[in-house]
């Protein structure tokens, strides 16, 4: 599968006003304030990656997400798959 067939496949089939994205973190609150303020968002990784991949991700670290802190809801573990 080539990046561009994967691109073909998110505009035809992802829906940004239907989405919705579960992400379990150790600091929610933190989260929610970045995810809110439209700051640039660098990738971090837990081993080296090559030289096209880290430019790449400082193209898509500034990618506006469009969400605001009311978008954003903070659910206990317990309720995620009620």
């Amino acid at each position: 599968m080539t990046r561009e067939d994967v691109n073909r496949a998110i505009q035809r089939y992802l829906r940004t006003d239907k989405l919705a994205i579960v992400a379990v973190s150790k600091n929610a609150e933190g989260l929610k304030q970045k995810l809110g303020s439209g700051e640039a968002s660098p990738m971090e990784y837990n081993s080296p990656k090559s030289p096209e991949i880290m430019q790449e991700d400082k193209t898509v670290e500034k990618w506006p997400l469009g969400l605001k802190a009311a978008d954003i809801s903070i659910k206990p573990v317990s309720e995620v798959f009620q």
